[in-house]
């Protein structure tokens, strides 16, 4: 799913010059995010996983995973996206996208490998992978974890 509405391509500005040449504050560049930001990449995460959901038969629902790999945009996305998905942030099916974000903050499309490369082991079944980004664009898919699990 890419850019639902044309305005989605203007949630995250980089001012003046561009990405190229952002603005540089002190020792850091400054970017601005708009609020919508994560009502929309909450919006684009649930939508792309309902269309994968549909289109396969090993997973009916986000909540049946043994593993759901979420991108590491913010505590608060992790969080809402735990809400619409029926699972808890407390839950070790999704640990490994808490501990990315923990151990390496916002990593923007890096975060699902770093996820894959968790050591700890995965029981088998379904895993559920979702990765989305600014300008705004959403993908997701199943991932079979073989019998007898997975470890990395």
């Amino acid at each position: 799913l890419t850019n639902a509405t044309a305005c989605d391509a203007e949630l995250g500005t980089v001012p003046d010059g561009g990405s190229d040449i952002p603005i540089v504050r002190g020792e850091r560049r400054e970017y601005t995010l708009s609020p919508d930001v994560t009502p929309r990449g909450t919006f684009y995460a649930t939508s792309t996983v309902t269309q994968v959901l549909a289109q396969q038969d090993s997973l009916k629902a986000a909540s049946d995973s043994t593993r759901l790999l979420m991108h590491t945009g913010s505590e608060r996305i992790l969080d809402g996206l735990c809400h619409e998905f029926g699972v808890s942030s407390e839950s070790s099916v999704v640990a490994p996208s808490y501990r990315v974000l923990r151990e390496y903050g916002n990593t923007i499309g890096c975060s699902v490998p770093l996820m894959l490369a968790d050591p700890t082991p995965w029981p088998e079944g379904s895993a559920l992978m979702v990765a989305f980004g600014l300008s705004f664009s959403c993908g997701a898919g199943v991932m079979t974890v073989p019998q007898g699990g997975w470890a990395a």
